[in-house]
């Protein structure tokens, strides 16, 4: 079992404002913060074979100072992994991560000079869960090598969108909203991928190896919704749509000094 628990904080002499941006504004890398993480894991082998873990990690970061930009940033995530020997050159193994982010901000609307008024003001937070899921399996003699895997992904986000009504965030709505308009379906990713690779040795420092690959991909977000690719001579899959299903197969050589 090991377990570590930090505390710190960033601080700065002084910070020069830019001019362009709402008074109290700060950039998140250079901003005064407080920060504090913690991390466990336990690692338990049960038997020869077998190899057993499970861990959580937590960081949160405050930027207490800042009136404007990231307010907050919180990262949980766990996880988890299964092996087991089926001898000395092969093996089966699984894992699972699940990683949840919260990030909270707050700006001001501005023109061609900053806002000076509240009703200026937006905030929005951002929720997303990540899910990791996958195994493999491994095979060795002394000619060939074999090495299968699989892994499932998926990314969820959504995010909550404050503004005040009459001020200039607002302004510009289609007639009949007069709200913020949150959004769903901030970056929802779903990827499946599994891989073959099998490594034949011909001699002592050469081998000939056979690889698959298998990706199947769908994206939901508000970023490409409604957009159209113009990229004259560029080489796309598809420009206009995120989607895609690809096979890749190779045969190669391999030199080992």
């Amino acid at each position: 079992v090991r377990a570590a628990i930090e505390d710190g904080s960033r601080s700065t002499s002084a910070y020069e404002e830019d001019a362009t941006m709402p008074a109290g504004a700060r950039r998140f890398d250079e901003a005064e913060k407080d920060y504090n993480r913690y991390n466990a894991r336990l690692e338990w082998n049960p038997g020869e074979k077998w190899s057993f873990a499970v861990g959580v990690d937590d960081r949160k970061d405050e930027y207490n100072k800042s009136v404007f930009g990231l307010d907050s940033d919180e990262i949980t995530t766990y996880n988890a992994e299964l092996s087991f020997s089926l001898s000395e050159k092969s093996s089966l193994y699984a894992f699972y991560q699940v990683a949840d982010r919260s990030v909270f901000m707050k700006s001001r609307q501005s023109g061609g000079t900053p806002s000076v008024s509240p009703l200026d003001n937006w905030e929005i937070a951002f929720d997303e869960s990540n899910d990791y899921f996958g195994g493999g399996f491994t095979f060795g003699t002394e000619k060939v090598k074999v090495d299968l895997t699989a892994s499932w992904a998926k990314s969820s986000g959504n995010a909550d969108f404050s503004a005040y009504v009459g001020g200039q965030t607002l302004t510009g709505r289609p007639a009949g909203t007069t709200n913020a308009t949150d959004i769903p379906n901030y970056e929802d990713i779903e990827s499946l991928t599994a891989q073959a690779k099998v490594e034949y040795s011909l001699m002592k420092n050469v081998g000939l190896g056979f690889l698959y690959r298998y990706e199947d991909y769908s994206i939901d977000s508000f970023i490409i919704a409604n957009l159209d690719d113009y990229l004259p001579a560029a080489l796309l899959l598809n420009g206009n749509r995120g989607d895609y299903t690809g096979n890749v197969g190779a045969i190669y050589l391999k030199f080992t000094y």
